[in-house]
């Protein structure tokens, strides 16, 4: 049997949704040094900040055109072949290496932060994700499918910030002391919003287009 167009795009998004996952939370262990001149401070920010976005981003489009079902069915998977992913990358890590071999160790301090990184990104998204999802599923009936654009911003303002907490107080606790963490959270879930609001005129296009494909699959079925 053919696979439809707009199953196929479910596929891809999906496929985005896992990849964008793994490169962010590969990313996460790598802190980056934020200076801001003008008031003289500075502070830290995450790799993992320039791709985690795009989860929740994937995550509303998903939820409006296919559904929460399909929307919680593609969290689950993601979770599974990140956490897959973070046991096979420890286990190579732990494989012995030539000796003085620099890349080597770079590899296994990496590899070593990934568990820890994994607990926290799979409860985080977990419950963060699932809330993401919840919110604009109950959303869409309370605005009767209006107001597409506040409801993708609202649900993902409520979804960050319980993901930030979680994946903050997890992943660094012990690691940095609140008063690095606490402008660390803060500037993760400023710039996740504001990139929700960038995107979403993106966001509104793409469920526009899904729509109807939706509807000419549908209107092409009978």
């Amino acid at each position: 049997m053919d696979l439809r167009k707009d199953q196929l795009y479910f596929y891809l998004l999906c496929i985005l949704h896992v990849g964008s996952v793994l490169i962010g939370m590969t990313m996460t262990s790598r802190m980056i040094l934020v200076n801001i001149n003008i008031i003289n401070h500075q502070f830290y920010v995450t790799g993992g900040i320039f791709f985690i976005p795009i989860v929740f981003f994937v995550q509303d489009i998903v939820t409006e055109i296919y559904g929460y079902y399909n929307a919680r069915k593609m969290l689950l998977t993601t979770i599974f072949v990140f956490i897959v992913y973070v046991f096979t990358v420890y286990l190579i890590g732990l494989l012995p290496c030539k000796n003085n071999d620099s890349l080597c160790q770079s590899f296994f301090l990496i590899a070593q932060t990934l568990p820890r990184h994994a607990l926290s990104f799979v409860i985080s998204l977990a419950v963060g994700g699932t809330v993401n999802n919840y919110v604009l599923a109950k959303l869409r009936i309370a605005f009767d499918r209006k107001f597409l654009a506040l409801r993708f911003i609202s649900s993902t303002a409520i979804g960050e910030a319980i993901f930030q907490i979680i994946a903050v107080m997890i992943s660094w606790y012990g690691t940095y002391s609140i008063k690095d963490t606490l402008p660390l959270a803060l500037a993760a879930y400023i710039y996740k919003i504001l990139f929700e609001i960038f995107v979403t005129p993106v966001n509104l296009y793409a469920c526009r287009y899904l729509k109807s494909i939706q509807a000419e699959e549908t209107k092409n079925a009978f």
